[in-house]
Formats: structure tokens, sequence, C-alpha cells
């Protein structure tokens, strides 16, 4: 799905999980909402996402078992939950964070 430019400084700007297991990309707080409002652009439904923690020592990522989930076919909705959800734990807990995001296309 990420291919123009700003699709391309998307993912430059990503956290690479796979050492954990894990497949998809992880973002700091700044570059997560932008990747939100990117998969609403095209018409996603967010399906939630997990934090991770990065070490300010070494830069280490570690898993923090926090996640949200959003059920329902609601794209707007979808945006909404991810970016509260985001928000919150970013104002608790500061930057040391990276959020991974799950999503689907949903075609009208």
């Amino acid at each position: 799905m990420f291919r123009s430019n700003y699709e391309n400084e998307l993912i430059q700007d990503s956290h690479d999980l796979s050492h954990l297991g894990i497949k998809p990309l992880g973002w700091k707080y700044e570059q997560a909402l932008k990747v939100l409002i990117y998969l609403n652009s095209q018409n996603c439904i967010i399906l939630g996402g997990d934090v991770y923690r990065i070490s300010d020592v070494d830069g280490d990522i570690s898993v923090t078992y926090d996640n949200w989930y959003y059920e329902g076919d609601d794209v707007d909705k979808s945006l909404e939950v991810a970016q509260n959800y985001i928000n919150n734990y970013h104002k608790r807990n500061g930057e040391s964070y990276c959020y991974s995001i799950v999503y689907k296309s949903y075609n009208i």
C-alpha cells in the first residue's frame, strides 16, 4: 500500500519490529498519527495496534503488552478510537514508545 514519496517517508520513519518476531512496523507518536490519517484517507479500517517501549539508553525495543482494538466497520470511528488511544497513551507515558497499527482495506 505504501508507494508515494510521502508513504515512503512514513516507512523510513518507522521502527522494524522483526527482531521481536513481529511483521509490522512501529512508529513513534507523531509519525503514528500521520500513518493513521494516511490509512483513513485510503479507506482502511484501523483494527487496533500494539505499543512497544524504546529504550532511552540503547534504542532497543521491547514489548509492553499494551494494545487497543476496534470491532466494527466504520472507517472514521476506527480512526477516532486509534487516535484517542495513542494520544492518551502518549500523554500518560511520554515519548519512549512506538505503536504498530493493524488495519484492513474497506471497500464500500
